[in-house]
C-alpha cells in the first residue's frame, strides 16, 4: 500500500472518528515473521526469557500520547510492541539487569535491519503476586525507544550502556527502582 492511499485512508477515519492500524506489509522488503525471528533469535539464549507474549508492528499516525489524530506525522510511522514473559531470578537486580540486557538486545534486532520502525515499546511481564495472594502475570518494567536516539547507540557495546541513558522507562516496578 503506497503512501498516498494510507494518507487517504488515514484521513478519512480521523474525519470519522475511527483509529486505523495497518500491518507491516511485505512490500518493504521484509515482513512481520522476518521481525518475529529476529527478536525470537536475539532471546534465544538470554537469561530468564520464558517467552515472548506477542509481537505487533502497526502503522500509527495518531497521537501515542492518546490525543488523537495527528494530521502533522509523517506516514508511515511504524510502532513496534513487544511483550516478553521473564522468570525470575535469585535477586531483583539480578533479574532487573537480564530483563535490561534482553530488552537492549531486542532494541539491538529491531533498529539494525531493513525495518522501517520509528518506534519500539517493548514490556517486561512476570508472574506476581496480587493483593488477593492470587498468581497473575503483570507488567514489571515498559520501555521505549524511538529510531532517531537508536542511531545514536553504539550497538558493539550495548550491553556497557545504562539503558536509562537511552530509553524511556515509562513503568517500573517498585522492586526495581530501589
Amino acid at each position: 500500500m503506497n503512501t498516498s492511499v494510507r494518507k487517504w485512508i488515514t484521513s478519512i477515519a480521523a474525519s470519522l472518528g475511527v483509529a486505523v492500524a495497518i500491518c507491516l506489509a511485505p512490500a518493504y522488503g521484509q515482513s512481520q515473521a522476518d521481525l518475529e525471528r529476529l527478536v525470537q533469535s536475539a532471546l534465544e539464549n538470554a537469561p530468564l526469557v520464558e517467552r515472548i507474549e506477542s509481537l505487533a508492528v502497526i502503522d500509527n499516525a495518531f497521537n501515542h500520547e492518546g490525543e488523537g489524530f495527528d494530521p502533522s506525522a509523517e506516514l508511515p510511522a511504524k510502532i513496534v510492541e513487544i511483550v516478553v514473559v521473564f522468570n525470575p531470578s535469585d535477586t531483583v537486580s539480578s533479574t532487573k539487569r537480564n530483563i535490561e540486557r534482553a530488552m537492549m538486545d531486542c532494541y539491538q534486532a529491531i533498529f539494525t535491519h531493513d525495518f522501517p520502525i520509528t518506534r519500539g515499546e517493548i514490556e517486561a511481564r512476570m508472574m506476581l503476586i496480587d493483593p488477593f495472594g492470587n498468581e497473575v502475570l503483570g507488567l514489571v518494567y515498559g520501555t521505549a525507544l524511538t529510531a532517531e536516539i537508536a542511531e545514536r547507540v553504539n550497538w558493539e557495546d550495548r550491553h556497557t550502556i545504562d539503558p536509562s541513558e537511552v530509553w524511556d522507562a515509562y513503568f517500573m516496578n517498585r522492586a526495581f527502582q530501589q
